[in-house]
C-alpha cells in the first residue's frame, strides 16, 4: 500500500499532500462543518482537502474535491496495482459520485454540502422484521430460540453503526440472551460478589427453577425467557425503526453555524453549571430537594448535565448548534455515550 500511494510529497503525484489541517474544538476559528483532521495542499492559492485511497479488507475507494481528481487517484492506482501483478477489475469500479452507494455496512451521501449515512431498504425491511417477529413472540410470552436470537443481534448491532441511536435500546436483547448463565438475577443483570444466584431473596420460586435448569451445563440452552425489560426496549427499536424508508443520519451538517460549550458539577447539597453559546454566558445554580439530596453522587451528576441540556434546549440557545458538555464524572460520561445518546448537534 506505502508502494501503491507513491511520494506523497511529490507535487506530481495526484496523492500529493502539503500538511495536516487541525480544526480543533475549543480554538477561536473552530468550523462543525468540516473535519476535525485533514490533510490539504495549496493549488493556486485555494486550500484543498487532498484526494486519498481507503482501504476495507481488500475493497479499495478513492476520494477527491472534484470528479476529475477521483479518476486521476483510479487511474493511478489501478497502474501501480497491475504493475505489481494484482487484479484490478475496472468494470467493477463505480464513476465518482456524491452518492456512491452502499460500502462497509452503510451508504455515505456527501451531496448538499452535508455528510450523511443510512442502510439500504433491504436492510432496514429486516431489522424492522426482526423487531415486529420478537415483539409478537414476547407478548405472546413465547420461548425464544437462543441461536435465532444471537443471530438477530448480530444484525441489529450491524445496524447500529449506522444508526447509534438505537445503541441503549439493545440491552433487552444482551440480558435475555444471556439469562441463563449463572449467577443472574431476574432482570437478567449480572450479580456482584455479595450476591448470590441461590439467594431467596431474590428470585421467585419460578425463577429459581428456571436457573437450576441451566446451571448444570456450560452450553446454552436452546431457548430462553425474555427479561422484564425487552419488550420495552423492542417498542422504542420499533418506533424508531417505524420510517417506511431508511433515515439519514447526519453526520456533518452543513446548518450548523456555531459551536458551543457547557460545564457541569454537582455535590451533595448543591449543583451548578454554565453554558457558552455564541458568545453568551449562562449560569445556572441551586440546590436539590430532599429527595435529590439522598441520593447518590453519581445520580446527582447525571441529573444536573441533563437538566443543563434541556434548559440550553428550551432557550433555544443550542439551535443549529453543536455542543460540547463537559464533565469530571466518568459515570455520567458513559450513562451519556452508552445508555442514553442524545444527538450532539440539536
Amino acid at each position: 500500500m506505502e508502494w501503491i500511494l507513491g511520494d506523497t510529497e511529490d507535487k506530481s503525484n495526484i496523492l500529493y499532500w502539503e500538511r495536516v489541517k487541525l480544526n480543533l474544538p475549543g480554538s477561536s476559528n473552530y468550523d462543525p462543518r468540516l473535519p476535525w483532521i485533514s490533510k490539504v495542499k495549496d493549488v493556486k492559492g485555494q486550500v484543498l482537502v487532498a484526494a486519498l485511497l481507503v482501504s476495507y479488507v481488500d475493497d479499495l475507494r478513492v476520494a477527491g474535491v472534484n470528479e476529475s481528481d477521483c479518476w486521476k487517484v483510479m487511474h493511478h492506482i489501478s497502474s501501480r496495482l497491475g504493475y505489481l501483478g494484482l487484479q484490478f477489475a475496472a468494470r467493477k469500479s463505480r464513476p465518482p459520485s456524491l452518492t456512491p452507494g452502499p460500502w462497509a455496512g452503510s451508504v455515505v451521501h456527501t451531496a448538499d454540502g452535508k455528510v450523511c449515512v443510512s442502510c439500504t431498504p433491504l436492510k432496514w425491511s429486516k431489522a424492522k422484521a426482526i423487531i415486529l417477529n420478537l415483539l409478537n413472540r414476547v407478548d405472546q410470552k413465547l420461548p425464544l430460540n437462543h441461536k435465532e436470537l444471537e443471530k438477530d443481534r448480530g444484525f441489529l448491532v450491524h445496524v447500529q453503526h449506522t444508526y447509534p441511536a438505537i445503541t441503549p435500546y439493545l440491552k433487552g436483547l444482551h440480558l435475555t440472551i444471556h439469562s441463563w448463565r449463572e449467577g443472574r438475577d431476574p432482570d437478567g443483570w449480572k450479580l456482584s460478589g455479595s450476591a448470590s444466584q441461590s439467594d431467596p431473596k431474590l428470585w421467585d420460586d419460578d425463577s429459581v427453577l428456571e436457573l437450576t435448569s441451566h446451571v448444570q451445563t456450560s452450553s446454552a440452552p436452546k431457548t430462553v425467557l425474555s427479561v422484564p425489560r425487552l419488550r420495552d426496549d423492542l417498542m422504542a427499536l420499533s418506533e424508531l425503526l417505524s420510517p417506511d424508508s431508511p433515515p439519514e443520519h447526519i453526520i456533518r451538517s452543513n446548518t450548523v453555524a456555531e459551536a458551543g460549550y457547557g460545564f457541569g458539577d454537582a455535590s451533595g447539597t448543591g449543583l451548578g453549571s454554565s453554558l457558552v453559546v455564541c458568545d453568551t454566558l449562562t449560569v445556572l445554580q441551586g440546590v436539590w430537594g430532599c429527595r435529590k439530596a439522598a441520593a447518590s453522587s453519581n445520580f446527582q451528576e447525571l441529573t444536573n448535565l441533563m437538566d443543563t441540556l434541556e434548559s440550553g434546549h428550551a432557550s433555544g440557545l443550542q439551535r443549529d448548534t453543536e455542543f460540547f458538555l463537559f464533565t469530571d464524572n466518568s459515570t455520567a460520561e458513559s450513562v451519556y455515550f452508552k445508555d442514553l445518546f442524545i444527538q450532539d448537534s440539536i
